[in-house]
């Protein structure tokens, strides 16, 4: 299952990315999915938008709400009618410098270094601190307390245009296991025929690290190891200099191909979407 974020109220004209795509690529356009996917006690289903240069949407919508949720994509094609496609984490500084936006249309403005979100009602808000060695730190509050911290880097897209992707560390240790910062639970890994494999497994599912030599990783969450995937996500990972372990860098990254039938298919979830 795809992650899913809040109302996004981005227009595609405000999100940039480098490359031109042809207006005749045959992804172009809108395709919806065929079968809703279970989804708690109802069913989700989401629509993928694929605009010219590169850009796009990808928006959801749940059988028990009333709201439509939205990424914005970046896509390319990486040849063989297959295309890649990575949902967005975006913020807009204003011309002025005085305010930022995320892609929910949540505005912040900036209080001693800090961007400080405009608090609406009762509500919890964040905060970001972005330095200058390119990572950064989320707040969140919660009835005026600190309820969750998460680390991120950032980096300049576009004129005033910032995007990040949250981080989270992996250490090797002397006895050759590996261990993460992830908090839900302790969990050590040892490496088997290349893959990092939880040992000994907690609880009723079972968590593997690949990391991959062209620098993605990709954690996988099993119901049953190794039948049943639950949950899979992609990383990029930095190694420290010293090769005592390093970060692994949040992507929502996704493939797609378009079939002889005209429809298109995600190569990791088996979905099958139809030009709408």
């Amino acid at each position: 299952m795809k992650k899913i974020a809040g109302i996004l109220l981005l227009t595609a004209a405000v999100i940039l990315t480098a490359g031109c795509i042809s207006s005749a690529d045959p992804v172009l356009g809108t395709w919806e999915l065929v079968e809703p996917l279970p989804y708690n006690d109802g069913t989700v289903t989401y629509n993928l938008t694929f605009a010219e240069d590169g850009i796009g949407l990808n928006y959801y919508s749940f059988s028990d709400q009333d709201e439509v949720y939205f990424y914005p994509i970046f896509w390319k094609s990486i040849g063989d009618n297959t295309y890649e496609y990575e949902e967005v984490i975006l913020f807009t500084i204003s011309a002025d410098e005085k305010t930022m936006t995320d892609i929910y249309d949540r505005e912040y403005t900036l209080k001693d270094g800090i961007w400080v979100q405009n608090i609406v009602e009762d509500d919890g808000y964040a905060t970001y601190e972005f330095a200058e060695d390119g990572f950064g730190l989320e707040k969140y509050y919660l009835e005026g307390e600190l309820e969750e911290t998460s680390d991120f880097v950032w980096e300049y897209i576009a004129d005033r245009q910032i995007q990040i992707r949250y981080i989270t560390g992996y250490t090797f240790l002397e006895d050759g296991t590996m261990t993460t910062e992830f908090v839900k639970k302790p969990e050590v890994f040892e490496n088997v025929d290349g893959i990092w494999v939880e040992t000994p497994q907690l609880g009723d599912t079972l968590t593997t690290y690949e990391f991959r030599d062209d620098g993605m990783c990709v954690r996988t969450i099993y119901n049953e190891y190794p039948n049943d995937v639950k949950t899979i996500y992609d990383y990029c990972y930095v190694e420290n200099s010293d090769g005592t372990g390093g970060i692994l860098q949040d992507v929502y990254l996704y493939t797609v191909v378009l079939q002889d039938d005209g429809t298109l298919k995600d190569t990791e979830y088996g979905d099958i979407l139809v030009r709408v």
